[in-house]
């Protein structure tokens, strides 16, 4: 008996510990239900949609990088050590009509060390320092030992357009400034693309109260039905319609709730978190409802001069400028100005070539190539980049159109939206107490069955406009962002138009 209570004792402790492990477990699976700011601040940090914005912009900066590479300090160091020459040769002599033997040795050290700089709109300077020492012995002439310097400065410049590392730095810069803008609508999408998915999710979590309370009714109206028709004051075929109407409640609550597992994984993925990390979003309770009083020509105002995609448009445009300018310099009459300056230190000794340093050369020249006759291939060129740079225009011109028309829609589908709010609160408050009352004639008898279902039916649908209607307005305001790319407080006015 003892060994009996021992087991039983051991077996209500293993239990007890169970039932605490299995009560603690849903307490740690779930999470805390994120609002509509966190989610947005999870999907800029770690989304793959910004994982790849920032990569597209990292791959800009490169570039860009590269295109000031040619405008940074460079230093160039070659090295001869040694160069040895040995001579064996037979040369004639025509004075002596014989030849002669010549032997020689040459051993040189070469140095040259080469500083340069382009200065952006002024040109490409070089610095250059050579020193060179020669041992030369031979049988024909004196030996000698010989120690030289060079130092000199050169420049160069294009005169008629602009050098072709200016011309991609240039492009390398417009395809910067393109990326950030690229950036910021990319991010603006994600955010659009996670209110959506977000109130997606709001939607199908509140649309399974709203089944939920669809549900109990029907059961309800069901259980009093059925009792009617036990004690013979209903007929058989009004209860089996109103149980035909919970089954489909129940089978409404079913779908619901696979629609709710659906939009958390969308959320997931939009997000960027684990496929099996539990997720949960606030609801509409709580959240009130504020109009406001948007103007439509600030609006306008505020959406063209910040809208992305405008800008961008206008970076096409400077693009397709400097492609003309370089189109124009690359066919026409070119023009390249070189000049340098030396000077020259030589002796017997290492110390005679900074001493006796003087300048040894000056020269300048202005290369020019001016195509003459070409057959009218420079020409056709120049006008099909321009012919370009006014299709960008008018693409620009449209783009703008365009805007405005998104703008003055957004406004207006926001006010239309603020409207709506109140007509369904209203019309959710007439279906509860139209449903209140069929519900009471229905417990005196003095309705058919058709009657409560009709009552419920319009109840719930007036519960589904109700529910939605706070979610387009919270739509229509991000759609109005996307539209603006603006805040809301910069849209708003004291009077709307």
């Amino acid at each position: 008996m003892h060994i009996v209570s021992c087991l039983f004792r051991w077996q209500w402790i293993v239990w007890c510990c169970c039932g605490g492990v299995l009560m603690a477990a849903p307490a740690r699976a779930r999470a805390q239900p994120l609002s509509l700011a966190q989610c947005l601040a999870l999907a800029a940090e770690q989304s793959p949609q910004t994982l790849r914005n920032r990569q597209a912009l990292e791959r800009s900066q490169l570039r860009l990088l590269a295109g000031r590479a040619p405008f940074a300090p460079r230093l160039n160091l070659n090295l001869t050590l040694p160069r040895y020459v040995d001579r064996r040769q037979l040369l004639a002599n025509e004075a002596l009509s014989t030849r002669v033997r010549d032997e020689s040795t040459d051993l040189q050290y070469l140095g040259n060390l080469e500083l340069s700089q382009r200065v952006r709109s002024l040109g490409r300077f070089i610095l250059s320092s050579q020193t060179q020492f020669t041992d030369f012995s031979s049988n024909r002439q004196v030996p000698y030992r010989d120690y030289a310097g060079d130092l000199v400065l050169g420049y160069s410049q294009n005169l008629f357009a602009q050098a072709p590392e200016e011309v991609a730095l240039a492009g390398a810069e417009l395809d910067m400034a393109g990326a950030r803008l690229n950036y910021g609508r990319s991010q603006l999408e994600l955010e659009a693309r996670v209110t959506q998915t977000y109130y997606g999710l709001v939607r199908a979590q509140s649309q399974l109260e709203i089944d939920r309370q669809s549900l109990e009714r029907a059961k309800v109206s069901l259980d009093l039905a059925r009792r009617k028709v036990e004690v013979g004051f209903l007929d058989e075929t009004e209860a089996l319609r109103l149980e035909v109407d919970m089954l489909q409640a129940e089978a409404s609550y079913n779908r619901t709730q696979n629609d709710i597992e659906r939009a958390r994984d969308q959320l997931r993925e939009v997000l960027g978190v684990d496929w099996d990390q539990p997720l949960e979003v606030e609801g509409l309770v709580g959240e009130g409802f504020q109009k406001y009083p948007v103007s439509m020509s600030k609006a306008v105002s505020v959406g063209l001069s910040r809208r992305l995609d405008l800008q961008a448009a206008r970076l096409d445009e400077e693009g397709q400028r400097l492609t003309l300018r370089q189109v124009r310099s690359q066919n026409g009459p070119s023009a390249t100005l070189n000049a340098t300056v030396g000077l020259r230190g030589q002796g017997d000794q290492l110390s005679d070539v900074h001493q006796r340093l003087e300048r040894n050369q000056w020269s300048m020249n202005i290369q020019v190539n001016a195509p003459l006759i070409d057959g009218g291939e420079r020409r056709s060129l120049v006008r099909q980049q321009e012919l370009a740079l006014e299709q960008t225009q008018t693409e620009q011109e449209v783009l703008r159109q365009n805007i405005v028309l998104q703008i003055r829609e957004a406004v207006n589908n926001l006010r239309v939206a603020e409207r709506e709010i109140e007509l369904r609160q209203a019309a959710l408050a007439v279906a509860e107490r139209t449903y209140a009352r069929e519900q009471q004639r229905f417990e005196l008898g003095l309705s058919k069955s058709q009657d409560i279902l009709t009552a419920q039916g319009q109840l719930t649908v007036a519960r589904n406009s109700a529910l939605e209607a706070p979610i387009a307005h919270y739509l229509q305001i991000e759609n109005l962002r996307q539209a603006t790319m603006a805040d809301l407080n910069d849209r708003v006015e004291a009077a709307g138009d």
